[in-house]
């Protein structure tokens, strides 16, 4: 059991949220997850399209997608979330995209 316990591969959560968002809830959360031996990897959609590869996503953009089409930012950013996650098709999504844009479509 430590053998296999000590192969295993360790988890690594990417998330990306505003910085607002980021010290309101998820520097707490990331603590969290790395007391529990999670790695957490914020991810930079602001820069462009990451390379770095994660087990699972958590966002936190309903902001930036709500503003996407007004703020030019936000639409770069939004679009470069939308480019990792074609190019990582299996990746698992706390809020799943394609939910959150129905919701926010809703809306529109």
């Amino acid at each position: 059991l430590v053998r296999a316990m000590e192969q295993a591969k360790t988890l690594k959560v990417g998330y990306a949220v505003s910085k607002k968002k980021k010290v309101k809830f998820f520097d707490g959360f990331t603590q969290y997850l790395s007391a529990q031996g999670v790695e957490c990897v914020e991810l930079d959609f602001l820069s462009g399209v990451p390379t770095q590869e994660v087990d699972l996503l958590v966002h936190k953009l309903v902001d930036e997608m709500a503003n996407s089409g007004t703020d030019a930012a936000a639409g770069a950013m939004i679009a470069n979330v939308e480019a990792y996650l074609r190019s990582h098709p299996r990746l698992p999504i706390v809020d799943p995209w394609d939910c959150v844009k129905k919701v926010m479509n809703r809306y529109e």
